[in-house]
């Protein structure tokens, strides 16, 4: 059993619905400090999408309860413009199935993901941040948006850590899970001579294990495919190299 509320910032519920699986049309325009709250009684992952203009995510929460704050100013820049705004807002959770989590999917995929805000998964966080730009957060490279051929705005957010090659990025999944490949999209504003491209870094994952990736001036995703199956509840990408083009 799930239940579903829409909290303001003083406390207040200003909207409520329970069930397994809850649809929630919520007709009023979201304040700043508004928080999507979801309490978990059965499971530890559930379904969600809290947005109509985001990518459906199975999220895992171990301690049964998630708070979303709605996006507010800046914030929205990485997201579709009639996302949060106005006063009509969908929002969908259910409670995910034996068969949802055994699925081959992309384990990484996390549209509810903020930076900053932890206890619950997958979750990106990295040392640095271009200006600290919502445009530029962690969150951009789990958020299931792949458009790269610019940057800025939605649709274009990604991890941008500023050209820099003392980056270290983190993503956690919270508990174990198995992977046999990784997939990197690269940001590749080529117009110009805008972007140059990372040509390699080192994956660290959580047993301890490393191994280099290097990658092409390319817009196509990368796969990385790791000779067996490996169990991990983490990954540490650094030692970021770019290519000549400054």
């Amino acid at each position: 059993m799930l239940k579903l509320e829409i909290i303001d910032n003083n406390g207040n519920v200003k909207a409520s619905k329970s069930g397994d699986k809850i649809l929630l049309n919520y007709c009023e325009k979201y304040n700043e400090g508004d928080k999507i709250r979801v309490t978990l009684s059965d499971t530890k992952f559930i379904i969600a999408q809290l947005d109509k203009t985001l990518v459906s995510s199975i999220i895992y929460i171990p301690n049964g309860v998630f708070e979303y704050e709605i996006p507010y100013g800046e914030k929205l820049n990485a997201y579709h413009a009639e996302a949060w705004v106005g006063n009509e807002h969908t929002i969908f959770v259910s409670e995910a199935t034996n068969e949802d989590l055994s699925e081959y999917r992309n384990l990484a995929l996390n549209s509810a993901d903020k930076r900053g805000v932890e206890g619950y998964y997958p979750h990106a966080k990295a040392n640095f941040v271009t200006r600290d730009e919502s445009v530029f957060e962690e969150r951009n490279s789990i958020d299931g948006i792949l458009k790269n051929d610019s940057h800025g705005s939605y649709p274009y957010q990604s991890w941008g850590g500023g050209a820099r090659e003392d980056l270290d990025y983190n993503l956690y999944f919270g508990r174990d899970v198995e992977i046999d490949k990784i997939v990197f999209i690269l940001r590749s504003d080529y117009k110009d001579d805008h972007d140059t491209y990372w040509k390699s870094l080192t994956i660290t994952f959580s047993d301890g294990s490393k191994i280099d990736a290097e990658f092409k001036r390319t817009p196509e995703p990368q796969e990385i495919v790791l000779p067996e199956k490996k169990i991990i509840n983490s990954l540490n990408l650094s030692n970021f190299k770019q290519a000549a083009n400054p």
